[in-house]
């Protein structure tokens, strides 16, 4: 397993850089959104939607999608949806999502459970093509404190994990692992900032503010993992599917990144709104 695995990473990485870095916005935004489709499919199959069903969700999303791009640049919406998108999306994430994995609040109701899948799917895809289009660096340097993060917690959970995080959603997470993802995330920050400084391109004055940023960026991450496995073992499913080799579906690799990139969009949208920065 952890061969084939590896084996995905080393075919998909090196693909999503030179996406990243290659293509040029409205080709990135055209990818994203080929991805969110199959994710809205999976989404849709993961609460027991009948196949012609899934795939009608997945075009409605597709629809939705282009249908928000109207008044914008070609397949970019424009900056003001993408702030409603990634407003909506901050409410969910940092307001109902907590609600539910708190009151383990069980999602029977199909049409709920899909309305939930578009506003955990088209911010996170509003969200990507501004970025992008602020830098690619901007996309990742924000998934590499996921990517730090989660390995952090992996080796530090291994290592000295003993109670659990979420043992009836999540067993295999512990408040050990999440300590060391924290703990990651401060250490990326003192980087991030010691960079911008020796580059003249911010000051050690903001460090505390990065900081915090990053750890609520870990901190939803978690949520946005607990919140799908959730989902899943509602329905007794191990994997939203089997696109990537050793990794599931789609949903299983941007589970961390519906909940984090609509918020680092949105903060990034308002430092550019309020200070001139970016």
């Amino acid at each position: 397993m952890l061969r084939t695995r590896l084996l995905t990473v080393a075919v998909v990485f090196p693909l999503f850089l030179w996406a990243l870095f290659g293509l040029p916005t409205s080709y990135w935004s055209a990818l994203i959104l080929a991805f969110m489709v199959i994710a809205a499919h999976e989404w849709a199959r993961l609460f027991d939607v009948p196949q012609i069903g899934a795939i009608l969700f997945a075009l409605m999303m597709a629809v939705v999608a282009l249908v928000l791009c109207i008044g914008g640049e070609y397949l970019i919406p424009s900056q003001g949806v993408t702030q409603l998108l990634c407003i909506v999306a901050a409410v969910f994430w940092i307001v109902a999502v907590p609600y539910i994995l708190k009151n383990r609040v069980r999602i029977t109701a199909v049409p709920v459970a899909l309305l939930f899948g578009l506003v955990a799917l088209i911010p996170l895809w509003a969200a990507l093509v501004k970025l992008q289009s602020f830098g690619p660096l901007y996309v990742f340097f924000a998934m590499g404190i996921i990517w730090l993060a989660d390995t952090a917690a992996y080796f530090s959970g291994r290592a000295f994990g003993k109670r659990k995080l979420a043992a009836d959603i999540s067993p295999g997470k512990t408040l050990e692992g999440a300590y060391g993802a924290v703990t990651i995330a401060v250490l990326y920050a003192a980087i991030f900032v010691s960079l911008g400084q020796y580059y003249g391109a911010m000051s050690l004055s903001g460090l505390p503010m990065t900081m915090a940023g990053f750890v609520l960026i870990v901190i939803l991450s978690i949520e946005g993992d607990l919140f799908e496995s959730w989902l899943k073992r509602q329905r007794g499913k191990k994997d939203s599917g089997s696109l990537f080799p050793g990794h599931g579906g789609i949903l299983d690799r941007i589970d961390s990144l519906t909940s984090t990139m609509p918020v680092v969009a949105l903060s990034l949208m308002c430092c550019k709104s309020i200070w001139g920065i970016l």
